[in-house]
């Protein structure tokens, strides 16, 4: 069914099936000092602070991994539901409720099976580059506007955790800002 997309601050835009599928993966490590570790990626432009730990107490209760160590990161992907209750505003499109839901129990779901069915693996750390990261904001002297910004050459660091079990499954997991135009005031 087609459901509101968010992010575009305009009018109500639905998406009916893109060319790709939203993801959520998930991957389960133990840290150097033997800690669990569960970390999500998942397709959408954010989440709330009490759906996020409504999720982590629902894997907490099935997995006992401490709810600190229960990542969720977005792609910050517009091309997904509305997911924030924070940021809906006129012409953003109503919650869907049902995906939300959806989602919640996905996720609780894809942890527990990551969790129950990891095993040993051998971990690198890395550096790539990503040559897609473009600035698309430009400070026209009073406010931020959408353009490209070719003066201002974007951070293209691509930091990868780089994970390879014994049976020769192998991840990476690529760590990735959604607004790199952001980076070079935040760091």
């Amino acid at each position: 069914r087609p459901l509101a997309l968010t992010g575009f601050g305009g009018p109500i835009r639905l998406g009916r099936r893109g060319e790709r599928s939203l993801l959520a993966q998930t991957a389960f490590l133990h840290g150097n000092d033997g800690q669990p570790v569960l970390m999500f990626a998942v397709d959408v432009i954010g989440f709330d602070a009490a759906w996020t730990e409504r999720v982590r107490a629902k894997v907490n209760e099935r997995t006992g991994i401490p709810p600190k160590n229960i990542i969720l990161n977005a792609s910050h992907t517009h091309c997904a539901p509305q997911t924030q209750r924070l940021f809906t505003y006129e012409g953003s499109g109503a919650l869907d409720e049902t995906f939300i839901g959806s989602l919640e129990n996905t996720l609780v779901e894809i942890g527990c099976e990551a969790f129950t069915n990891s095993g040993d693996a051998t971990l690198r750390v890395c550096l790539g580059t990503n040559t897609h990261v473009t600035h698309r904001r430009r400070w026209d002297g009073s406010k931020w506007i959408n353009a490209p910004n070719f003066a201002d050459e974007p951070i293209r660091d691509l930091p990868i955790l780089d994970c390879q079990r014994e049976d020769g499954a192998r991840v990476l997991i690529a760590i990735v800002s959604g607004h790199p135009t952001t980076w070079a005031e935040t760091i």
